[in-house]
């Protein structure tokens, strides 16, 4: 499934994510998939995505049509950016939105993490927006970066190196994340 990690501190951040793709037990590595990115860049933000790799497909497609209905610059526009996307998604990519027993809303089917000079945010499939102040991590992989970034943070200062040791923590214990990576970093 993958991991998606996210760190700010001070004026810097990072944004870094494991390459694997698994399709049904069959891993699909960069060396010979190309299109392995989790991260796109979208209007000043940073969006890292988690899931099958129908959902990259369909998000990169979203990007390229529906940009302009996007906003990440708050967590309400967040929120708004993926209400106006929910009926696209089952209009034109024919995502199942069926909820599930015991859940109160159709699901989107996207797992997001962006990150941007407002901060940190987890977008879940039924679209809700959690805002963070100094990290989060969604995937398979985020129980071990979370633990890894709790331990880290407050000892580091450089957010490249929290953000790549917590990657490596999930890479190491949980058998959807591996190496190699990518990143983004900056100042705002």
């Amino acid at each position: 499934m993958s991991v998606v990690i996210a760190v700010r501190k001070g004026n810097r951040f990072a944004i870094v994510a494991d390459t694997l793709f698994d399709k049904a037990g069959l891993l699909l590595t960069p060396e010979n998939k190309v299109n392995h990115q989790k991260i796109y860049a979208v209007a000043g933000s940073y969006v890292g995505l988690v899931g099958p790799s129908v959902n990259h497909n369909i998000f990169e497609d979203v990007l390229n049509k529906h940009a302009k209905l996007l906003s990440f610059g708050a967590r309400q526009n967040i929120f708004e950016s993926m209400l106006a996307l929910h009926p696209i998604l089952r209009d034109e990519y024919y995502i199942n939105l069926h909820s599930q027993e015991g859940e109160s809303a159709e699901s989107s089917q996207l797992d997001l993490l962006i990150v941007n000079e407002s901060g940190i945010y987890e977008v879940e499939n039924h679209r809700e927006v959690n805002e963070f102040r100094r990290f989060w991590a969604i995937g398979s992989g985020c129980h071990f970066a979370l633990g890894a970034l709790t331990v880290l943070y407050e000892r580091l200062d450089d957010v490249d190196e929290i953000a790549l040791a917590a990657l490596n923590a999930a890479c190491s214990f949980d058998d959807s994340c591996a190496l190699p990576y990518t990143k983004f970093s900056s100042a705002f």
